[in-house]
């Protein structure tokens, strides 16, 4: 298969992208940056803050169309 030459090919290694990233780190950079992210939802800052430490808690695996989710 050919691709147009205005792409590029790339391989992310997302094994383990999220273990990699402090949770405080992320929640200090959702303070700073909260009035950029408050124009893209309507939700509160709590209730997004609450999101984020749900979803790092959760190992999500996929495979063959069918998701495992882990907490």
């Amino acid at each position: 298969m050919a691709f147009d030459s205005n792409y590029i090919l790339a391989s992310l290694d997302i094994v383990s992208l999220f273990t990699n990233i402090p949770v405080d780190l992320a929640l200090n950079n959702i303070e700073k940056r909260w009035v950029h992210i408050s124009k893209k939802t309507n939700i509160s800052k709590e209730e997004f803050v609450t999101i984020v430490k749900f979803v790092f808690s959760l190992l999500i695996i996929s495979f063959a169309n069918k998701f495992l989710i882990l907490q």
